[in-house]
C-alpha cells in the first residue's frame, strides 16, 4: 500500500512503511514532506539576497532544506559545510541549520557593499522558480558553481530511474555527499522518486558498514572509489546486495572481483555536475562479471543524445544546467548576467574522449586534455592506465593505482611517466619488461615513479594537475 505525496516539482510515491533516516534520526515520508514544507516557509520568511548560500551536512534535515528551495524565486548555492566558499559568493547571505535544526544566518551581506550576485533570477528561470547551485572542483581542480533549475534536476533523476532498478521495496544507502550532484541528483532524488527507503550516512568505514549491514540491511548502495576502499577489505558472505552504483568512466577491477558474488547488479554512471546522469553501464549482471566491464559501455539515458566529434564526446539534452559562475572570474556574475548562458539548446562538450558503438552505446577514454600524441597516435591516459594495470596483474604485481603524466619531449613526441601507488621500486624493472612485451613501443612509459599516495580532489577523483606539480619534485 502506498500514497502519493507531492511537493512541486517532485512527487513521492512511497509505501506506508518507507522511511528516510540518517546517522541520528528516522522519519516517515509524510513527516519528511512536512519538514520540506516547514523549511520552505522559513526560507520564504527570512529576508536574504537574491542568491544565498546554504551549508549542507549529510542529514535528513539538510536534504529537506535542499528540497525546500524548489519553488523559491531566489537561487540557493549548496556547499558542503567543510568546503570553501568561492570569493564571488562571500558577499551573499549564508545560512546553516543550528543544533536544533533551525535555519540560522551565519553571515549577512557586507554592509555598504552591493553584492554582484544581486540580480533578477526570473530573467533566466521564469516566473515560478529560482535555481540551485552546486559547487564543483571540476575534473582538473578548477572550482566552479553550476546552476540548475529544480524541475530539470527532477527530470534528469527520473530519466536515470528508467535505467536504475530502484523500487518501493528497496533500502538505499547513500554515503556519498548530498551536497554534490552525484549524491543529490543521482542518488537521493532518484531514490525518493522511486519511493524507496533512504539512509544517509557519513564517515563510512568497515566497522560502520558492518553495523548498517546488520541493522538496516541495505539492498542498494551508492559508492565512490574511496568508500569502496573503506569496505572492500572484509565482506560478509551472508548479505548479498541487489545493486551497487558507482560513478566515473572506469572502475578498478579489484573492486569488481571483490564484489562479484556480493551483488546482483553493479551499474556505473557517467555524467557531470552540469548534465547530471548521461549514461549507465552494467558491470555486473545477475552476479556475473560482464565481459566488457573493464572498458565500460554506457547506455544513454532516455532523452539524452551523445555524439563523438573528432573522438570527443558531446551531449545534448533538454534537462541541462543553466550556466556557470566561475570562481576565477574577475567579476561575480548574477544569473541574469549576459555571460550566464543557457546550454539546453546546444550540445555540451564534456571534455572527454570517447567513441560510439554500433548499438548506440558509448565508451569513455579519459579527458581530452589528459592525452598525448605519440608517433601520430592519440593515447588517452585513462584507457592506457587500465591496460598498464592489467599487464601488471598478469605478473602478479598488484598496482593499487596508476596515473600517467607527460614527460620530456623526444623524437616521437612527449614521453610518458607512470606514477604508481602501492608498489615498491624493486618491482619497476619487472613492470617495464611486462609492458614492453605486451604493448607497442609508443605506449610504454619511459619512466616509473613512486607517488604514494596519489593526490586527489575533494570528490575522490585523481588530481592530475597537482600530480604534474608533485612529479616535478620526485
Amino acid at each position: 500500500m502506498h500514497n502519493v505525496i507531492s511537493m512541486a516539482p517532485i512527487q513521492f510515491n512511497p509505501t506506508t512503511s518507507a522511511t528516510i533516516c540518517d546517522d541520528n534520526n528516522s522519519v516517515s515520508y509524510h513527516a519528511f514532506n512536512q519538514l520540506i514544507r516547514d523549511y520552505h516557509e522559513a526560507l520564504l520568511d527570512v529576508p536574504c539576497s537574491e542568491v544565498f548560500v546554504l551549508s549542507i551536512t549529510q542529514s535528513i534535515h539538510c536534504l529537506a532544506l535542499m528540497l525546500a528551495c524548489f519553488g523559491l524565486k531566489k537561487t540557493a548555492v549548496l556547499r558542503a559545510s567543510t568546503s570553501e566558499i568561492p570569493t564571488q559568493l562571500k558577499e551573499c547571505d549564508q545560512f546553516e541549520l543550528d543544533a536544533n535544526q533551525l535555519l540560522c544566518r551565519t553571515q549577512a551581506q557586507v554592509v555598504g557593499q552591493s553584492s554582484h550576485m544581486q540580480g533578477n533570477t526570473e530573467q533566466t528561470c521564469g516566473d515560478s522558480q529560482g535555481m540551485l547551485g552546486f559547487l564543483s572542483s571540476g575534473s582538473v581542480g578548477e572550482p566552479k558553481v553550476i546552476f540548475h533549475q529544480p524541475d530539470s534536476l527532477v527530470a534528469n533523476s527520473q530519466n536515470a530511474l528508467n535505467l536504475l532498478p530502484l523500487s518501493l521495496q528497496d533500502n538505499v544507502l547513500i554515503p556519498v555527499p548530498i551536497s554534490h550532484m552525484y549524491g543529490f541528483g543521482a542518488a537521493a532524488l532518484s531514490s525518493l522518486c522511486a519511493g524507496a527507503s533512504v539512509c544517509l550516512t557519513q564517515g563510512l568505514n568497515l566497522l560502520k558498514w558492518k553495523q548498517i549491514e546488520k541493522t538496516w540491511q541495505p539492498s542498494c548502495v551508492f559508492f565512490t572509489s574511496s568508500l569502496l576502499d573503506a569496505v572492500s577489505a572484509k565482506l560478509s558472505d551472508k548479505h548479498v546486495l541487489k545493486l551497487i552504483v558507482t560513478a566515473g568512466d572506469c572502475v578498478n577491477t579489484r573492486y569488481l572481483n571483490a564484489w562479484v558474488n556480493k551483488t546482483q547488479f553493479w551499474l556505473n554512471l557517467y555524467g557531470s555536475t552540469e548534465m547530471g546522469v548521461i549514461g549507465i553501464a552494467s558491470l555486473i549482471n545477475q552476479g556475473l562479471l560482464n565481459s566488457d566491464a573493464e572498458q565500460a559501455y554506457f547506455t544513454p539515458c532516455p532523452g539524452v543524445d551523445v555524439a563523438s566529434v573528432n573522438e570527443q564526446l558531446e551531449v545534448h539534452q533538454m534537462h541541462a544546467f543553466v550556466g556557470y559562475l566561475n570562481s576565477n572570474a574577475s567579476i561575480a556574475m548574477s544569473p541574469a548576467h549576459p555571460q550566464f548562458f543557457n546550454v539546453a539548446e546546444k550540445p555540451f562538450k564534456t571534455g572527454d574522449l570517447g567513441k560510439l558503438a554500433s548499438d548506440g552505446r558509448f565508451s569513455v577514454h579519459g579527458r581530452a586534455d589528459f592525452s598525448v600524441n605519440r608517433e601520430g597516435r592519440l593515447l588517452a591516459f585513462a584507457q592506457l592506465e587500465i591496460e598498464l594495470k592489467k599487464q601488471a596483474l598478469n605478473l602478479d604485481v598488484f598496482v593499487q593505482e596508476l596515473a600517467l603524466v607527460c614527460g620530456p619531449q623526444d623524437s616521437k613526441g612527449k614521453t610518458l611517466i607512470a606514477c604508481c601507488e602501492g608498489v615498491t621500486e624493486s618491482q619497476f624493472s619487472a613492470l617495464k619488461q611486462a609492458w614492453r612485451s605486451h604493448l607497442p613501443a609508443y605506449a610504454v612509459p619511459s619512466q616509473i615513479k613512486l607517488v604514494d599516495p596519489l593526490p586527489r580532489l575533494a570528490n575522490g577523483k585523481l588530481n592530475r594537475r597537482k600530480l604534474e606539480e608533485v612529479i616535478s619534485h620526485v
